[in-house]
């Protein structure tokens, strides 16, 4: 499947805003049954604030807070802290 999608034109991998158009249909007629390949998209059950507010807390700490991202000018020291604590405090998601 992934060769032959390969092969195609763009105009037919998305088709009416629907990226994917192809790989759907394709699925749908020669595997699975329309109830599974046409539904709206929907997000999973895990919780990412709570696993950034526990196990990745220093990982995104340490990334955000480095001298070098610092540095670079795109964030404010002060903002970073801000979101930071609010998040850890569940004031912020």
């Amino acid at each position: 499947m992934v060769e032959l999608s390969l092969k195609l034109s763009p105009a037919l991998l998305i088709k009416f805003m629907q990226t994917k158009f192809m790989a759907g249909k394709l699925l749908e007629e020669m595997l699975f049954p329309a109830s599974i390949t046409i539904r709206s998209k929907f997000g999973f059950s895990s919780s990412l604030k709570e696993w950034y507010r526990r196990d990745l807390k220093s990982f995104v700490t340490s990334i955000l807070m480095d001298k070098r991202t610092l540095q670079r000018g795109c964030f404010r020291k002060v903002h970073i802290e801000k979101i930071l604590r609010e998040h850890s405090e569940g004031k912020r998601d």
